[in-house]
């Protein structure tokens, strides 16, 4: 047996399988596509109201960590997707019955949702939900493989060049937070709501990077939601299917994403990212 393999127990090989097969399906703009066909055209919508709903998704990104996660205890217990999806299906429901004013209204309130089920399975899979950390992590879920097409190269995991994007934009700053707090408070986390006054400003200028980034991804896939919405006849159906299919995108986004990390913090990020990358390529020779 390979040694690199004998470093990871079997548990945990079946589980990092697990993840590959949830972060490395479909796009979601994909799943759209193949659901609604040709019928949503994104260019009918205004530019103004395209730059209206990336806007929406920036503040969204900026305030929903709070609001979803201050009426969660911080305690480790089993998520509960389906409710979240049900709570999804009745307000994008009501955004499509309604037309895009409402779709506007409707969008912050399905993004909170969508945050709070990440966060339910954040702390399933033990990270604590008053930590900076989490907050990162939880957003970035936002921006996990969306902006990657069919042509992108194939031999690196959707999953990874997403994410090394992402993590490009606050390593630097967050990395700097992090050794103030090492070395002035001796934690190597701390709560959002507490965050000390030496590392308030590279904390803020790595959030206000990342959710700029991630939003301007998530924002194409609002704005084709919104077009999809918008057909006639389909609006309050349309509603409801796609916000359950974002639902359940990003909770399997979020509970791959998160079983990654929990066994980089196990293991190394080199190892699990070799045996993710190896396990892919498995997995990409097998289904063709």
């Amino acid at each position: 047996m390979d040694s690199r393999l004998m470093q990871i127990s079997k548990e945990d090989l079946t589980k990092l399988e697990q993840a590959v097969v949830l972060l490395e399906s479909p796009t979601l703009t994909a799943q759209i596509t193949n659901l609604l066909g040709k019928v949503v055209k994104i260019d009918l919508l205004p530019n103004y109201i395209q730059g209206k709903i990336v806007g929406i998704a920036e503040q969204a990104l900026d305030t929903i960590f709070n609001v979803a996660s201050s009426t969660m205890e911080d305690k480790q217990k089993a998520s509960s997707p389906l409710l979240h999806k049900l709570a999804a299906a009745a307000t994008g429901g009501a955004g499509g019955f309604f037309g895009m004013t409402a779709i506007l209204v409707e969008m912050p309130i399905s993004i909170t949702i969508m945050m709070r089920s990440i966060l339910d399975i954040a702390r399933e899979e033990g990270f604590s939900l008053r930590s900076y950390e989490t907050r990162m992590e939880c957003i970035k879920v936002f921006g996990l493989g969306s902006n990657l097409s069919q042509d992108d190269d194939e031999s690196e995991s959707g999953y990874f060049l997403s994410r090394v994007a992402l993590d490009r934009i606050t390593q630097s700053l967050s990395k700097t937070a992090m050794e103030i707090a090492a070395k002035d408070i001796g934690v190597k986390q701390f709560a959002t709501t507490n965050i000390p006054s030496q590392i308030i400003e590279p904390v803020s200028k790595a959030m206000i990077k990342l959710i700029q980034a991630v939003a301007q991804r998530f924002g194409i896939v609002l704005t084709e939601e919104a077009a999809a919405k918008l057909v006639p006849g389909l609006g309050a159906v349309t509603g409801s299917m796609l916000n359950t299919m974002f639902v359940d995108y990003y909770q399997d986004m979020a509970k791959g994403h998160f079983m990654v990390k929990k066994l980089e913090q196990k293991y190394s990020e080199e190892l699990i990212k070799t045996e993710y990358q190896r396990i892919y390529k498995q997995q990409k020779y097998q289904n063709k």
